[in-house]
């Protein structure tokens, strides 16, 4: 069950990744496929993460748990639910892009550093949930 927990949160962290990159994108050049992309990406990372609240629900609940175990999964939920909402966001960051006279408006305020800031934050989640890393899940959450 753990291999199908982490194979779903991977397909997760990677499609997040695939959000912010066309969020990114859809910021610096508008297109209306990428748009609509987006928005279908977003509504397979809300799908994804209900498989993965199901099946840490149904571990939870089909197996006597340790606490080690019951906080992987509340976290592993708990993640997910960020995730989907930074995917939210994202999109969220698109549909307002189009209310812009120009997108060069968006040029002074350093896209790219702020991109990278998230990718780098969740390119960390995985190693952290996983390796039950609670110092690096802390600062992560920090």
């Amino acid at each position: 069950m753990k291999e199908l927990l982490e194979g779903n949160f991977r397909l997760l962290i990677t499609e997040v990744v695939q959000c912010a990159s066309e969020a990114r994108e859809l910021l610096i050049k508008r297109d209306g496929a990428k748009s609509r992309s987006l928005f279908h990406r977003g509504a397979y990372v809300s799908t994804l993460v209900a498989q993965l609240q199901k099946i840490a629900a149904d571990v939870t609940v089909n197996r006597a748990n340790g606490p080690r175990e019951t906080l992987f999964l509340q976290g592993l939920s708990s993640i997910s639910s960020r995730l989907e909402r930074v995917s939210d966001i994202l999109q969220n960051l698109d549909r307002q892009a189009d209310f812009l006279s120009h997108v060069a408006v968006l040029y002074p305020y350093r896209l790219d550093e702020f991109f990278n800031q998230i990718f780098n934050g969740i390119e960390k989640i995985q190693p952290a949930l996983f390796q039950q890393d609670l110092s690096r899940a802390i600062k992560l959450g920090q």
